[in-house]
């Protein structure tokens, strides 16, 4: 497929970030055409398939959903409707806005959506928050340059109180407007930084390294293995088994699963588990979990199946993603638009192999994949 817009169309930023998203590398070839080029288009949106040409974005939008292997995260579990109509509501939304939300009134519904929760719909990203990290975009920019202009403190508060719920989407979608790329795989994050002298400057530069990193580099995510050497149930979680975990010369970690309902103790006590190790330290009732166990689950969250590493795997060993290098964060940050894991995350399934993906990538070691026993077409939390 290719997807041709003219640079600083709203409807077509919102049409490329949802195709990036949407399918691994080189399915979709994406180009933003300058002003020049454009015309050549007749300054509209193109998206060439298969099933023919759309023009039209929510059409666009709506096709390469349903076209993607994550269409079940993207557009809502078949099985709950709510969700499903949820994001309709914001897909149509966006879309009677041109994709270019600027009214107080329209951008305080995203607030007040944004207020308590990570996403506008469920548990993880979906079409609804890819289409409104776009279409909030300029706004957001304009009121962050306006606030950096007040000089009184009162005039900075009430503009950071204004967009304070915004910050994320402006961080998740900084890189993909006004670019002419043909890939729009990783959301680069444009940082300018001056180096100084000395120790000071290699401090600089790997600060500008850090931060000009994507937030969906799923090589930021420190995933190891380890095996569960004791369970026993939390004693005031019903749903919570307790675990210590040895991680060979990273020592041994007590972590909290909510796998009562999924796993019989037995099930999981001598286990080798992945655990998703730079995650922020968290109490959960009481006890201070230092990371989560890897789980492959259906889309309907009835079964949930620990993610297996290779037999032979050290304890310790990195889980990466196949082909790709980097060095893991120390600890992942859980902020708007620096949240890796939320970002990374709905790309993390299982396919008809039952071997662990990231996108098209298989998650291994050294020694070998990483898979699940039964579960086909699932997603990894």
């Amino acid at each position: 497929m290719e997807f041709v817009y003219p640079i600083g169309m709203p409807g077509g930023g919102a049409c490329a970030l949802v195709a990036s998203y949407a399918f691994p590398p080189g399915v979709v070839t994406i180009s933003g055409l300058g002003s020049n080029a454009a015309k050549t288009i007749g300054q509209v949106v193109r998206l060439y398939t298969p099933d023919g040409e759309f023009e039209e974005p929510a059409t666009i939008i709506r096709y390469l959903c349903s076209k993607s292997e994550a269409k079940s995260i993207l557009l809502g579990p078949e099985k709950n409707v709510d969700e499903q109509a949820a994001i309709n509501q914001w897909l149509s939304f966006c879309a009677s806005r041109g994709y270019e939300i600027v009214c107080s009134n329209d951008l305080n519904e995203f607030n007040s959506a944004l207020e308590k929760n990570t996403f506008l719909c469920g548990n993880n990203l979906t079409a609804a928050d890819l289409v409104g990290m776009a279409s909030v975009y300029t706004s957001v920019q304009q009121q962050q340059q306006h606030q950096q202009q007040q000089q009184q403190h009162q005039q900075q508060q009430q503009q950071q109180q204004q967009q304070q719920h915004f910050d994320g989407y402006v961080d998740l979608f900084a890189g993909i407007k006004e670019q002419r790329v043909q890939d729009f795989t990783s959301i680069e994050l444009p940082i300018k930084t001056k180096a100084a002298k000395g120790s000071a400057a290699a401090a600089t530069a790997a600060a500008a390294a850090a931060a000009e990193r994507p937030i969906d580099d799923p090589m930021r995510l420190d995933m190891r293995v380890g095996l569960v050497k004791k369970v026993w149930r939390h004693p005031e979680a019903d749903k919570l088994y307790c675990e210590e975990i040895d991680f060979g010369s990273f020592g041994v970690r007590r972590i909290a699963s909510g796998l009562v309902n999924y796993l019989e103790q037995t099930e999981f006590e001598g286990k080798k588990v992945v655990v998703l190790f730079n995650l922020k330290q968290k109490a959960l009732r009481g006890f201070d979990s230092h990371g989560m166990v890897l789980c492959a689950n259906t889309p309907d969250k009835l079964n949930v199946q620990l993610l297996e590493p290779h037999p032979d795997t050290p304890l310790g060993e990195r889980v990466v993603v196949e082909g790709l290098t980097g060095e893991p964060d120390e600890v992942l940050s859980s902020k708007k638009g620096k949240d890796t894991l939320a970002a990374v995350s709905p790309f993390l399934t299982t396919k008809d192999d039952c071997l662990a993906y990231f996108k098209d990538k298989r998650l291994v070691t050294p020694q070998g994949p990483v898979r699940c026993k039964s579960i086909k077409g699932g997603y990894i939390s």
